[in-house]
This record gives C-alpha cells, structure tokens and sequence, in this order.
C-alpha cells in the first residue's frame, strides 16, 4: 500500500532523521487528521522508538515506555525509577529517533516532565544525535505549553519551506 499526500512533510522528516546533531520537531493538529500514521510512516524501517503516551497516571506511562525502550535496547521488559533516568539514556542514544505520541497526556498527568525535558535538552543538545518528535492533538495545550513563557519554546523550529 502506498503512502498518498504528505509528501512535503515527509521530505522535512527525512530531513531531520538525516542531520548529524540533535534535532527538535512538533507535530500537532486536530484529531484524525493523519498526524500519527504520517509519523509511523517516515520511522518505518528507521532505527526509532515510537512512544504512545496514555491517559493514565505517570507510574503506567513510565512503565510503558520503560517497557518500549528495553525492548528496543533488546533488555525486554524493564522499568526505570523516572522519566528522567530513562530520557538520560535515551539522549545517549546516536541517532535514534524519538517519537512521544499524545505529548499532552504527560503534562496533563505529570506537570514537571515539560521541564524535566527541557532540562535533559539544554543538557544534552550539544552532544546529542537523537531527533526528538513529539506529536498532539490539543491544539490549546500546545500553544500553552509552548508559548514564549514556557520551558520549550526556544527549541521549537518552524519550517520555511
């Protein structure tokens, strides 16, 4: 089956996937607009790990994605103490692609990860390979979240072409 449309889109992914440094993107719109299946798509058959956030407490949400990243890593199942200690290893990673799908439902369950992640990037941009996708459907808390206020602001990139 053929993948239809979003070629622009597509080409900015594959832009950023190829870049040797770290790099920051955001991906938001209304809901089934395609957003998450375009995502899919660009990762196929890339090394990248594709984290669904639920919405459900932060202890779920950490074994979750505890539990994604082990697999990846070929641990199988483990958990880590906190988003943190699982963000540090994953920033050590060379050139993995990060997708955190439904973005909000972390900030909604765990006001500090917003934070917490904004620390590990000022941190860790410098030296990291990793490209960091994060994707969302609440328009609202996206522009809450990443108004000139708000800890991530500086990293957002907006494509010009």
């Amino acid at each position: 089956m053929a993948f239809l449309g979003r070629e622009k889109e597509l080409r900015l992914l594959e832009n950023i996937y190829a870049s040797d440094t770290f790099e920051f993107g955001i991906i938001h719109g209304r809901r089934r607009v395609g957003k998450t299946t375009l995502i899919k798509h660009s990762i196929k058959e890339k090394k990248a790990v594709y984290l669904l956030a639920q919405q459900a407490n932060v202890k779920m949400n950490l074994e979750i994605f505890s539990n994604i990243y082990g697999t990846y890593k070929g641990f199988g199942q483990m958990i880590y103490g906190s988003f943190e200690e699982l963000f540090k290893a994953i920033f050590e990673e060379k050139n993995l692609i990060v997708v955190i799908d439904e973005f909000t439902y972390l900030t909604e369950v765990d006001p500090s990860f917003e934070s917490m992640l904004q620390g590990l990037i000022d941190s860790h941009k410098d030296n990291s390979t990793i490209k960091l996708i994060i994707s969302g459907s609440e328009i609202g808390m996206f522009e809450n979240i990443f108004s000139h206020s708000r800890p991530l602001f500086e990293d957002i990139r907006f494509p010009t072409t």
